[in-house]
């Protein structure tokens, strides 16, 4: 029996990458750090004017992967799935009780704390 933690964690990390690359290789790198700034920086601090600039850098990260939607396919459906399901934990209550989806389970969440305009 050995201990699964540092797997799932090298795991998560390379899952990071891979996300950074694929932006990097599609041209939105820059919306995709952008968002992840403002939206983490909102989840931290609770409602307020972050949540508008969260919003519009979540709004031109979408803009960006639609852009070039044959490179984004994957990552356009896995955020709007997160964002589902994100919204209907939310909308019950239960975001730390409800699991994500079975496909999405192991995926970084990249797009947590983002959210739709």
């Amino acid at each position: 029996m050995g201990n699964k933690m540092p797997q799932v964690l090298s795991y998560y990390h390379t899952e990071r990458v891979l996300v950074r690359a694929r932006m990097e290789d599609g041209g939105c790198l820059a919306e995709f750090d952008d968002a992840r700034r403002w939206c983490e920086k909102r989840e931290l601090k609770g409602a307020g004017s972050d949540m508008r600039r969260c919003m519009d850098r979540t709004a031109r990260l979408r803009k960006c992967m639609q852009c070039n939607e044959a490179h984004f396919r994957t990552c356009i459906r896995d955020m709007e799935k997160g964002l589902d399901h994100d919204d209907n934990a939310l909308a019950i209550g239960w975001w730390y009780i409800t699991p994500p989806p079975k496909d999405q389970r192991w995926k970084w969440r990249w797009w947590t704390g983002m959210i739709r305009p």
